[in-house]
């Protein structure tokens, strides 16, 4: 927890307040003003909970930590009962408000319950909002696009139709023949393209069925080792079989369509790895990429260890004709069919990546497959937790103390590889986003990630995760095992 604030009174009176709510001592770290904070950015970024004390200038600092792309819960602290600063406060930026004057360690804690239900309720509702403003843009140009194929193969068929007569009547001129081939050989190109336009509008058949996802996938197999003829293509396919509600054809698309993207990521070195695992979920999973209820879900992982992907470029990554390739080299086609296909099919698409180190492409699908059984046991062990990731870091603090675990928090590398040289052995779960050198990964170190890591030697919890999953994570972390 984080406090702007001058006083140092304040924080005090604030961890006393905290020890009677809920027993125990509550870390806070003080800044005595919004620039300070501002300037010891992985502090505040790292900050679940942030308390900002103020009058006059706090509604443009709320704006201004908006803005900075803080994802913790943060609750003004206002001098006097003044309900309409606290209301513009809420509307600033702010998920609670609380009056210096009425604090108790009833309503401050109702307070930080509250700011932390409603920042979670917000990000749940602006991804939601995101992901239906992108299905509302697909559904209108695949509309458009529809139309704009069907006609555009009429005319295609008449160039076609046309140029094979007059291979006939040109045979044994071969300028001419040469000409009217290049003609028929773009008629049958620009038919291709219309097929993909159709594919991504939804306009072909669809059959579904109940498929099992790795037969499907294998199917693929050879076609799909044959692009990368310059790069490894490894498949690591659940020995369980997985059932899913599908249609053959479109599923065979996405896996095909994701597997050129991967190895035109890796520019003619690197590794592809095309991966299924079933994953039961007991309680929601959400981190910065994706969010997913309690479920059983099929999900098969295209990953790369290519360039990544930028902000910029992940922000019109499934907008249909984007593309990064050179002119002539790319339709623009391929990932936006790919996000209409998957929802054709009332599945989720998510993208784990990082610059420098690769992107993985999930498709997650309503699994069909009864979950196996699976008994947690208690582990009542010491474990270290390295992430800044808010969402995340809540939920993997709740899972290990679900599991018995004792949590000591760090938001520097620096600091949690202090630990973990004090206390060998015991488990240490890092952010792969803070880890800038994967040489210094210990045995008993477990990275958190959604990218592929090609090093045997390294414990990876792959997002996204089961309880169960962190639970084998930290065992075999425990005992310097692989997983």
């Amino acid at each position: 927890m984080v406090l702007i604030s001058s006083r140092e009174v304040l924080a005090e009176a604030i961890q006393s307040l905290l020890h009677l709510a809920v027993g125990k001592a509550w870390p806070l770290v003080r800044f005595s003003s919004f620039e300070d904070a501002l300037e010891t950015k992985n502090k505040l970024d790292s900050a679940e909970l942030l308390l900002v004390e103020g009058t006059m200038e706090l509604r443009e600092q709320l704006q201004q930590l908006k803005s900075s792309q803080f994802q913790g819960s943060v609750i003004a602290l206002t001098e006097t009962a003044d309900h309409d600063l606290g209301l513009a406060c809420i509307r600033a930026g702010a998920h609670d408000y609380l009056t210096l004057d009425e604090l108790s360690p009833a309503s401050l804690f109702k307070a930080l319950r509250f700011a932390v239900e409603r920042r979670k309720a917000q990000q749940a509702l602006e991804q939601s909002q995101a992901q239906l403003s992108q299905a509302q843009k697909m559904e209108a140009i695949g509309r458009m696009a529809s139309g704009l194929a069907h006609d555009f193969r009429q005319y295609i068929q008449v160039i076609v139709g046309n140029s094979k007569v007059l291979q006939r009547l040109t045979e044994g001129n071969q300028q001419v023949e040469q000409l009217v081939k290049d003609i028929a050989d773009a008629g049958f190109g620009a038919s291709e393209l219309v097929g993909q336009v159709l594919d991504f509008a939804r306009q072909g058949p669809v059959d579904m069925r109940e498929l099992e996802l790795n037969r499907t996938i294998a199917a693929k197999r050879a076609m799909v080792e044959s692009f990368g003829k310059k790069i490894q293509v490894q498949f690591d396919l659940s020995p369980y079989p997985i059932q899913v509600l599908g249609d053959e054809v479109q599923l065979g698309q996405i896996v095909l369509n994701l597997t050129i993207n991967a190895v035109d990521a890796c520019a003619g070195s690197g590794e592809v790895r095309v991966c299924t695992r079933q994953l039961v979920l007991g309680r929601r999973y959400s981190d910065r990429s994706i969010s997913l209820e309690p479920g059983n879900y099929a999900i098969l992982e295209v990953q790369d260890t290519g360039s990544g992907i930028d902000d910029e470029v992940r922000g019109k990554l499934f907008d249909p004709f984007f593309t990064t390739k050179p002119r002539g080299e790319g339709t623009g086609l391929g990932l936006s069919t790919v996000y209409t296909l998957a929802n054709a099919l009332e599945g989720r698409l998510g993208l784990w990546t990082q610059l420098g180190r690769g992107s993985t492409f999930s498709l997650i699908l309503p699994c069909l497959t009864e979950p196996r059984p699976v008994e947690l046991q208690p582990l009542k062990k010491l474990v270290g937790l390295l992430n800044t990731n808010t969402l995340e870091r809540s939920l993997l603090r709740h899972d290990l103390k679900q599991l018995g675990c004792r949590v000591i928090e760090f938001s520097q590398w620096q600091d949690a590889a202090e630990w973990s040289e004090n206390h060998p052995g015991k488990p240490l779960f890092i952010e792969q986003e803070l880890a800038s050198d994967l040489n210094e990964i210990k045995p008993n170190h477990i990275v958190v990630s959604g990218l592929y890591i090609p090093d045997p030697r390294i414990h990876v919890l792959r997002r996204p995760y089961s309880l169960a999953e962190v639970a084998k994570a930290c065992q075999s972390a425990a005992s310097k095992q692989h997983l």
